[in-house]
């Protein structure tokens, strides 16, 4: 079994074990982070993290920060990095897209910025927008092209594999957020939905919703991406 929990919910986490425990610090390099350092830097924090893993304990983390400004998880990095082998090491060059939603993020995200293109009220999805569009313009996705809140009916003509509440929701003019198809044929090929954590996953009645949209199009094989803002895999 796996867990994943950030510094915060680490209290909460005492007496309980799992698997694998990943643990994030939740922090980068910018200034207000450095100011927040404090709070994760916290012995009784980092024993949680590592003392509750049975097998395997992942630590997600700025290196730098904690190099500079850390105690307790700058050891638990020296520890790391003395104590294993180096392809367990991973200094990774991905960042989440989303965390243009918020006031501080990666400098490796100007460029994207720079290019949004404000099709929305959302944010998040202006960016997933932009993203896609980006990729699209690669040779090996050439043929494909993007669409902006299509109707579910327009993808999904013929019900007859859908139960009453399944045909209801697309008769009654539910919508995809992003539907990436073949240009020449037209056929759907990906349907994507970004999924704000207040509208969806604070929200059980959009969450039931969203359980009867995810139902529909697997009965058609049409492969649908949920994408959260809070970078959780759906």
């Amino acid at each position: 079994m796996k867990y994943i929990f950030g510094s915060a919910t680490a209290h909460k986490f005492q007496g309980r074990e799992h698997d694998v425990i990943i643990m994030s610090t939740v922090l980068d390099s910018s200034w207000s982070a450095e100011k927040g350092g404090g709070f994760v830097d916290e012995a009784c924090l980092v024993n949680v993290g590592v003392s509750r893993a049975r097998k395997q304990f992942v630590l997600v983390t700025d290196n730098e920060l904690f190099q500079k400004n850390g105690h307790h998880v700058h050891e638990l990095l020296r520890y790391i990095q003395y104590n294993t082998l180096d392809e367990h090491i991973i200094n990774s060059q991905i960042v989440s897209v989303f965390d243009l939603l918020y006031k501080n993020y990666s400098n490796k995200l100007d460029t994207l910025k720079s290019k949004l293109l404000y099709r929305s009220r959302f944010m998040s999805e202006n960016i997933i927008f932009t993203a896609l569009k980006e990729i699209l313009q690669e040779p090996n996705y050439s043929h494909y092209d993007i669409a902006e809140q299509v109707m579910l009916r327009n993808i999904i003509r013929e019900t007859s594999r859908l139960d009453t509440r399944e045909a209801d929701f697309v008769n009654n003019g539910a919508s995809i957020d992003f539907v990436i198809y073949n240009k020449q044929d037209k056929k759907c090929t990906l349907i994507i939905e970004v999924d704000g954590f207040e509208y969806h996953e604070n929200n059980p009645e959009q969450l039931k919703r969203d359980a009867v949209k995810n139902s529909i199009p697997d009965k058609y094989a049409i492969h649908l991406l949920r994408l959260a803002t809070n970078g959780r895999e759906k």
